[in-house]
């Protein structure tokens, strides 16, 4: 009784206190059964009372507790990646690599690959020469020893010249040349000449035997003279002491009587068939050795192994081999032949199909060769033919351990950087942990306020304690402050005794209140199920499965394309030649970018396509009736059933791989194709629920009914509807093995699931290769995605193919319709135009404009310039130019191939004849912006032609204005007069008014006369703008709809240069960004400039604009512009912000300058544009005119040209806007400009010129190709170019 009273007391204490103490935590067991108490928790507060401090404590734990699982990870990753690593990883390699070890110890070096592998190792060249050694022996009897010269061939006879790369002679080049001495060819030496010359090393027998090859080659009988054996043999001699310069002279000799038809009688019987070929294969061996190799490779390739002997194939193709080494890979193009090497080298699948590919095959094949000729030959184990066999393997296998190697450092580099990484990661895992961790502690009570907590709490539960005393206290809880209001009373427990003695005490007790607990319920539960189970449907299921497998169970339709053949007879307008014209552009009304992948079609191929009605399979097939709904429970069909182990065939493609993660294993909105659901929920020919559409599919695939592929196609666009792309993978690649004959099908879904979740187009493009059955060939949606990828890929010709061929298999798909002619209207193409092929090139300071052309790779690169025709009246024509290449002193024929591409060349687009001076003469900005892809600039360019004018000349410049002083004789006037008669413009002789002048083209009659020479564009930039925008077909039908030309060139659209544009930083001269009072009416009004004090030619005076500037009667305000002058200011900025803007900045820059800068003056102008007061906006274009810096002037001009326009002074209008075109010959604005005048004046002929040079210049200008349209369709006339 004592102790109950005494807890309903410490009760009453506690809700007395105004601080809640504790002890530790309660927690849930695993077994959810019962719950424990948890000592020393992060849960046990500093103050327990503080709800705020205990939400802030259980996150910080369990962020700690996801970071501890995170290191824990990466700890993983770090000790993988530090097993892997090995410093001794290259030293290893070497000596494990079998590659490595077969290559013998030779070292990848350039002068591994100098070996002389030459046919006069091989025993068939010297008796294919045996009847000549024979003539020679009976002819001499002994070797002869007379001459004492050397045996150098060019002290006899002329050597041809032989030409290498970029036409340089090698004979020249090779001038003098030494090398190291060939230990090969002391062997040669000792094979020349048997049973009559013996060859013995050393000094003396290398003299004795070049004193018998000097005086045979000096001997008067041609017979022995002019032999290619002879001259060879001359060769070998100097090769064995390294004299590669008079080596290559006697090879050419040696050639040139092979060749020679003019030989003695009797000759040609001591020269057998493959002569030449065996002199060119030394002759490539040489240069190789010299550094040539590029030639050498070239030579090698003309040599034809057409009745060849092994011996010479072998020695052949390893000297192709080695000079490709040496010159680098021809291509990577893979080769059939390259494929089925004849000797088994252990070469990877990458090694045979990458650059080195045809290296490789030709070291097989001369291994093959050596082994062959070995058979032929019967030479026992470890001849010279075995020497040369295991050579050429070793270099195969010295490339392939380099490029193993380099493979496997590849991943020690990667492994290194992701090892890094994860120990950054690892160190930022750390220090975010030790922050929260001390956190936690700063929450934690103190080790004092614990044991007085637990003191409390013995005091409750067990009651008063001799040796506890618990007393109320008052505790400040926020101690940094001194408010009277955080004074908090608690309770306070302190022993009397040692800490060791009381829990000695109190174990009795708690022991009793352990004994005294109720049992815990150990009851069973049992989950119910959630649905009741249709058995009755579940039989029905099983019945369908079972009599489903016999043949001809299901209906069948037939297939929708693959029976079905292209009609040849239809009218397929996709296929003309004249497709699409201008008005079938006019017809694409989508703007999307076919290019990017963001853009890529959301496409499913029906299995209905193959006869499978989708339909019955999910209602009749399922013992349902179109209208039932499916019994629950629904569940998804997942496809974990298929194995992964079946799936490794297909990880070779990255993206599969990836997608096979079980990362992805998960919905996500970014994945996910929505466009499907419509497609989705349809496919039973009623609108479903798509879950329920799953359920179904779901028990196609679990009780096996119809097709398995069928099913897992359906199973993976509902993943992809669902964005679970992992799934999606494995039902799509299961679907490809269950049936490879139908598997364009999932081959087309796979390859969009590819695209959109991993954004790898060259995986995707792969997988959609590998489609060979010929059944998706004839599937149009096969060739739409086909053709989509290659849109990607910017394979543009590839992807108008396909498309094609997708609507000649289904005519009537607009979507397929709209693409196709989307991209045959953009005018791209994959194919380079012939004038970027062959590119103009500067020759010397006088030839800046020639053209090198080379028809095919074999042939010599020629060099032509364009020279007018001896006839008048005909075409240029390309004449032969050596330009800096070796004077020979001989001319060539103009190939045949440059003459069939010469129209086409840019070199022609700027030709004119020396003597024409015309296009030279005031026509300077007109020969500057001839129009050319590239311009020659090492030798000046255009810069030799002009004189550029001083930077600052316009503020140097001296107004001609005289004065003449009165002599003592004359009266001195007070004043003068000064009087100017002009014939430009008539003199209005009363104020313009609306009394007198009714209409705008009464204005002419006061306008400045029309200049003789008129603004136009270059005929380059004319030309390039009818490419882009071709004249449209004038018909009936075209033309509805096209205003008429009153209603658009009457009212001229305004136009205006920004200075942003122009390199101008606007906020240099206006303060943008400071507060400024729109209500004080303040405007930029510009200072007048004085006419005595500045040029009237910079100003144009002579047009009568400004004079009548205060009478313009048509001219409203260009509201147009309102929207670029509100973009000087800020965001908030109106119209009235902006003029107080630039009437502040007028102040400041006239305080600074003394004068107002011009681009004040200009963005003043456009204010009184906008406002449509004419006479202050021409009085800042008049102070712009007199200030701006001569390439800044078409700015002003412009938008004088723009309000001559608008009043009605077109020739004025027409005057200022050429002016603008000298300066900025290529700037937009100003061609629209004038051909808006052009258009208002009725010159449509001139009109069409800028219209078109707008296009050259922006190809996407809407207004000037509606404006082309407008004078085609009403002109009625014909216009030329």
């Amino acid at each position: 009784m004592d102790r109950k009273w005494f807890a309903w007391l410490f009760t009453l204490l506690i809700l007395h206190n105004e601080v809640v103490l504790s002890a530790y935590h309660w927690k849930l067991s695993e077994d959810g059964k019962k719950i424990e108490a948890v000592m020393d928790t992060p849960y046990h507060m500093r103050m327990p009372g503080s709800l705020t401090d205990f939400m802030k404590q259980v996150e910080n734990v369990k962020v700690i507790s996801q970071h501890v699982d995170d290191m824990q990870g990466m700890w993983k990753k770090i000790s993988k990646h530090e097993n892997f690593d090995n410093p001794k990883f290259e030293e290893d390699f070497r000596q494990q690599e079998e590659a490595c070890v077969k290559s013998r110890g030779i070292k990848l070096e350039p002068d591994s690959f100098h070996t002389s592998f030459t046919a006069e190792l091989c025993p068939e060249f010297h008796e294919s020469y045996q009847q000549y050694t024979a003539f020679v022996k009976e002819y001499f009897g002994s070797p002869p020893d007379t001459d004492k010269r050397p045996p150098r061939c060019n002290y006899w006879f002329e050597a041809v010249k032989m030409k290498g790369q970029n036409n340089v002679d090698l004979g020249k080049s090779l001038n003098d040349k030494v090398g190291a001495e060939d230990e090969m060819y002391l062997k040669v030496l000792d094979m020349y000449f048997p049973d009559f010359a013996k060859f013995t090393r050393g000094s003396e027998g290398m003299s004795r035997f070049g004193n018998m090859l000097s005086s045979m080659l000096s001997h008067d009988d041609e017979r022995v003279s002019r032999n290619a054996y002879l001259h060879m043999a001359a060769a070998a001699y100097w090769r064995a002491q390294g004299k590669i310069s008079y080596a290559l002279t006697c090879y050419a000799t040696g050639i040139h009587f092979v060749n020679d038809e003019s030989r003695a009688p009797n000759i040609d019987s001591f020269h057998p068939a493959h002569a030449e070929q065996t002199v060119r294969l030394s002759i490539a061996t040489l240069l190789n050795r010299a550094g040539y190799s590029v030639e050498a490779y070239i030579i090698l390739k003309q040599l034809t192994t057409d009745n060849m002997v092994a011996c010479y194939k072998g020695m052949m193709f390893a000297a192709t081999a080695d000079a490709s080494v040496l010159t680098g890979p021809e291509s990577n193009n893979s080769d059939p032949e390259t494929e089925k090497p004849t000797i088994q080298l252990k070469l990877t699948q990458k090694e045979r199909n990458g650059i080195f590919s045809k290296t490789f095959h030709n070291y097989a094949k001369a291994a093959s060769e050596f082994k062959d000729a070995k058979k032929e030959q019967n030479q026992e184990d470890g001849g010279l033919l075995d020497q040369f066999f295991d050579l050429g393997e070793s270099k195969a296998y010295v490339i392939s351990c380099h490029m193993r190697l380099y493979e496997a450092l590849e991943q020690q580099k990667d492994n290194l950087e992701s090892l890094v990484n994860e120990k950054n990661n690892f160190q930022k895992s750390y220090k975010k942990r030790d922050d929260l961790k001390l956190k936690v502690m700063a929450l934690l009570p103190s080790n004092e306020i614990r044991a007085n907590q637990k003191l409390f709490y013995d005091q409750v539960k067990y009651g008063p304690h001799p040796f506890r005393k618990c007393q109320r206290t008052q505790v400040n809880r926020f101690p940094s402050t001194n408010n009277k209001m955080n004074v908090a009373a608690t309770i306070s427990c302190t022993l009397t005794c040692t800490p060791e003695k009381y829990e000695e005490l109190m174990a009795p007790l708690r022991e009793k209140t352990l004994r005294n607990r109720p049992p815990i319920n150990e009851t069973a539960w049992k989950v119910t199920e959630v649905y009741p189970r249709n058995r009755a449907f579940e039989k029905t299921l099983l019945d369908i499965s079972r009599d489903c497998q016999k043949e001809g169970y299901f209906r069948m339709i037939p297939p929708r394309f693959s029976d079905k053949e292209v009609d040849e007879n239809a009218d397929r307008y996709w296929r003309r030649a004249d497709w699409p014209n201008s008005l079938d552009c006019q017809a694409v009304v989508s703007s999307s970018n076919p290019f990017r992948i963001n853009t890529f079609p959301q496409v499913f191929i029906s299995p209905e396509n193959r006869g499978w009605i989708v339909s019955e399979l999910l209602t009749t097939h399922l013992g349902l009736l179109p209208a039932d709904s499916l019994p629950l429970p629904w569940f998804e069909p997942r496809c974990d059933f298929v194995k992964m182990d079946d799936l490794r065939v297909f990880t070779g493609f990255e993206a599969i791989e990836r997608l096979l993660n079980p990362r992805f294993d998960r919905k996500s909105d970014e994945y996910a194709e929505r466009t499907l659901k419509t497609q989705f929920v349809r496919l039973a020919d009623r609108v479903m629920e798509e879950h329920e559409m799953a359920a179904r599919i779901h028990l196609l695939i679990k009780h096996n009914i119809g097709p398995k592929w069928v099913s897992l196609n359906l199973a993976g666009l509902y993943w992809r509807v669902q964005g679970n792309a992992h799934q999606a993978t494995k039902c799509l690649l299961g679907a490809f093995l269950d049936k490879p004959e139908e598997s364009f099908i999932s081959i087309v879904q796979l390859t969009q699931v590819m695209l959109k979740a991993t954004r790898m187009i060259n995986d995707a493009n792969g997988f959609l290769m590998q489609q060979l059955n010929l059944l998706g060939y004839k599937e149009p949606l096969f060739h739409f995605v086909q053709g989509r990828m290659k849109m990607l890929l910017h394979d543009v010709d590839k992807a108008i193919q396909h498309l094609k061929e997708a609507m000649d298999r289904d005519p009537d798909n607009v979507v397929i319709e709209e693409d196709l002619l989307k991209i045959a209207c953009g005018g791209q193409s994959t194919k380079l135009a012939i004038s970027s092929l062959y590119p103009t090139v500067c020759c010397s300071m006088v030839t800046q404009n020639a053209v090198c052309i080379r028809p095919r790779k074999e042939m010599e690169e020629q060099c032509y310039v364009v020279e007018p025709h001896k006839l008048s009246n005909a075409q240029p024509i390309l004449a032969y130019h050596r330009c800096n290449g070796y004077y020979d002193g001989f001319s060539k024929k103009t190939q045949d191939y440059a003459s069939i591409v010469s129209p086409f060349l840019t070199v022609f687009n700027h030709v004119t004849s020396r003597n024409d001076v015309s296009n030279w003469v005031n026509q300077v900005d007109g020969i500057q912006t001839v129009e050319s892809s590239e311009m020659p600039l090492d030798y000046g360019g255009w810069n030799n032609f002009f004189t550029e004018r001083p930077a600052e000349w316009w503020d140097s410049a001296i107004n001609e204005m005289k004065y003449v002083l009165p002599t003592k004789k004359e009266k001195e006037a007070n004043e003068w007069e000064e009087t100017w008669n002009s014939d430009l413009a008539k003199i209005p002789e009363k104020p313009l008014s609306f009394l007198w002048i009714r209409e705008k083209s009464m204005m002419k009659e006061y306008d400045a006369k029309l200049p003789s020479d008129l603004p136009k564009p270059s005929i380059h930039q004319i030309r390039r703008g009818i490419a882009i925008f071709p004249p449209p077909r004038v018909a009936t039908m075209s033309c509805n709809g096209v205003a008429k030309p009153e209603a658009i060139f009457e009212n001229a659209p305004s136009t205006w240069v920004s200075l942003t544009a122009k390199g101008e930083d606007i906020e240099k001269y206006v303060d943008l960004r400071g507060p400024m009072p729109a209500m004080a009416s303040l405007q930029p009004v510009c200072p007048t400039m004085d006419k005595y004090k500045n040029s009237p030619i910079l100003g144009l005076d002579h047009i009568p604009a400004f004079a009548l500037s205060d009478q313009f009667l048509f001219y409203q305000p260009e509201k147009a512009l309102s929207e670029a002058l509100k973009s000087l200011g800020n965001e908030r900025d109106t119209i009235e912000h902006v003029a107080a803007r630039l009437h502040a900045a007028m102040l400041l820059s006239n305080t600074q300058d003394g004068q107002v800068n011009w681009v004040l003056c200009v963005l003043s102008s456009l204010y009184w544009r906008v406002t449509g007061n004419a006479e202050n906006a021409m009085g800042c274009l008049r102070c712009a005119l007199h200030t701006a810096p001569p390439n800044m002037r078409d700015v002003a001009l412009v938008s004088l040209a723009n309000i001559c326009h608008q009043a009605g002074l077109l020739n004025s209008a027409l005057i200022s806007a050429g002016a603008a075109l000298s300066t900025s010959p290529r700037l937009v604005a100003i061609h629209f400009t004038l051909g808006n005048i052009y258009a208002s004046i009725g010159d449509y002929q001139r009109a069409l010129n800028f219209y078109y040079s707008t296009l050259s210049l922006q190809s996407n200008f809407q207004p000037a190709k509606d404006r082309i349209r407008t004078i085609y369709c009403h002109a009625s006339k014909d216009f030329e170019f």
